[in-house]
């Protein structure tokens, strides 16, 4: 009921904002309101009726830069919705290639692009591309930063993914260097080790993990808590791993 619900009061909000951008001439109020059916599209999963909004939209003249990037961003997201994964990377491409003597919008643009297409990549089996689009956006981050970190474990999860645990280990050794008692990225090498066949560095990483995900359970924050208990079991499903070979 309450998901009929919903779905008839966006309906509604879509068909009210047409009708009152009749009669609203104020050129930041029709922006708010043009926004508003954009969101409301996208909420309904009318995701063509919103994909021909958003190229509407860019139509407008005097866009200034910011409302042609939301935009373009909208365009793509709905590109990806709909399954169409070959136009919405060659839109990525195409802004990637104008922005390359704009590190900074470089930079945004490829962190967009991998995080856009990850899921829509690897849930029709193209997964090794998905892995070349987190290759070029982890290169192009700064070696250290927490968002070099987190781009290098992601690459590295999906290395797991495709078989190429050595790859994988390789990106995790450098994660570890910069943050080396992260309990999560120990019980990820933990995990390609195991597939690799090396037990002894398999248990030496649970071993290490381990200490820290005990700190964890001692603290008296409930969400640390439960965060041991969630990596506890992690360890326990790779133990019985080891010990079934």
């Amino acid at each position: 009921m309450w998901l009929t619900s919903s779905c008839i009061f966006r309906g509604g909000a879509i068909d009210f904002i047409a009708s009152t951008l009749d009669t609203v001439e104020d050129e930041e109020t029709r922006w708010r309101l043009e926004c508003a059916r954009q969101v409301y599209l996208e909420w309904s999963d009318r995701h063509e009726e919103a994909l021909a909004n958003s190229r509407r939209l860019l139509r407008l003249p005097n866009l200034t830069e910011e409302r042609k990037e939301y935009l373009l961003g909208r365009e793509a997201f709905n590109l990806f919705q709909l399954g169409r994964i070959d136009e919405g990377l060659a839109r990525f491409d195409q802004r990637i290639a104008a922005a390359d003597e704009d590190p900074k919008e470089r930079l945004r643009l490829l962190s967009s692009k991998a995080q856009m297409t990850m899921s829509a990549l690897r849930k029709r089996g193209r997964l090794e591309e998905s892995i070349a689009i987190w290759r070029a956006y982890q290169e192009a981050t700064e070696k250290g930063t927490v968002h070099w970190l987190t781009t290098t474990a992601l690459l590295a999860h999906q290395l797991q993914q495709a078989g190429r645990h050595e790859d994988a280990l390789r990106l995790l050794k450098q994660c570890l260097e910069e943050d080396e008692r992260n309990e999560v990225l120990l019980l990820d090498a933990a995990e390609s080790h195991i597939a690799l066949g090396n037990d002894e560095q398999a248990k030496k990483r649970i071993a290490e993990a381990r200490s820290i995900v005990h700190e964890l359970a001692r603290s008296e924050r409930v969400s640390e808590q439960e965060q041991a208990e969630a990596l506890e079991d992690r360890i326990q499903g790779l133990l019985q791993r080891l010990s079934a070979k």
